[in-house]
């Protein structure tokens, strides 16, 4: 029986750039890797709808990338896992590390109630993980620019590579994704990995270059617009630098 492994998607709705993605790629040794997003309601009950709408166009987004194998489960990650990683005959489970909180607390139960099966974390949602920056001493920076300075000094990975193909498992049971809910009038940005790209490049095209001098004027639209994709992440700030550092000029450098 081919091997099996389980990506779980969070803050990652994407298959480029994604470390995590190309772990369970390696860790089903030719066999099947089976992509989940776990709706969990301590999470979606509090949003919004707009920040609603907007996760399930990237949900959607992501599953026709996969042509339409993203596994949708519903409940408490602690819960829902460890029934897919037994109903599956799973060998491993693949994240991207969160460092807030809850995320924490939730990966910590999830581990445990894995009991045996690994929960292996690679990668995180940042170009360089909370913590790897600190004063000499050890202790966290205070002040942002000799932060800004140390940051830049110790630097990040290349973007990592994109499996040429992944076999998705293709009969693996999935809740139904809801219904985007009403926008309460309001447009949001086109969802997903491909649009993410396409405002990068469209900032680093149009504005990067002025960016230094109007960052801080709020009567010109000239942000990158990218916040809604980074947080979920459709695109990795590590692409960016990446692309960024073949430009030229102090908006780049900003």
């Amino acid at each position: 029986m081919p091997d099996v492994s389980i990506k779980w998607f969070r803050r990652d709705l994407r298959l480029a750039d994604n470390p995590a993605l190309l772990a369970a790629h390696d860790a089903a040794h030719g066999g099947h890797v089976v992509p989940v997003f776990v709706l969990d309601p301590a999470l979606w009950k509090p949003s919004g709808q707009p920040r609603q709408a907007f996760l399930i166009g990237c949900l959607n987004d992501l599953n026709q990338a996969m042509n339409g194998h993203l596994v949708l489960r519903c409940g408490d990650p602690a819960t829902v896992l460890p029934e897919l990683v037994a109903e599956l005959g799973a060998n491993s489970v693949h994240i991207a590390a969160d460092t807030g909180p809850y995320g924490r607390r939730r990966d910590e139960a999830v581990g445990r109630a894995l009991k045996g099966i690994e929960l292996i974390t690679t990668g995180s949602a940042y170009a360089v993980a909370p913590g790897r920056v600190t004063k000499p001493d050890g202790e966290p920076y205070r002040v942002f620019t000799p932060y800004s300075k140390a940051w830049r000094a110790h630097g990040w990975r290349e973007p990592a590579i994109t499996p040429r193909s992944i076999e998705w498992s293709t009969d693996v049971d999935s809740d139904r994704l809801p219904e985007a809910p009403e926008r309460d009038g309001l447009t949001l940005p086109t969802p997903g990995e491909a649009a993410a790209h396409t405002a990068w490049r469209n900032f680093r095209d149009d504005d990067i270059a002025g960016y230094s001098a109007n960052r801080n004027r709020p009567d010109l639209d000239r942000t990158s617009r990218l916040s809604p994709y980074l947080h979920l992440g459709c695109i990795h700030p590590r692409t960016l630098l990446a692309d960024a550092a073949g430009q030229t000029g102090k908006g780049a450098q900003t």
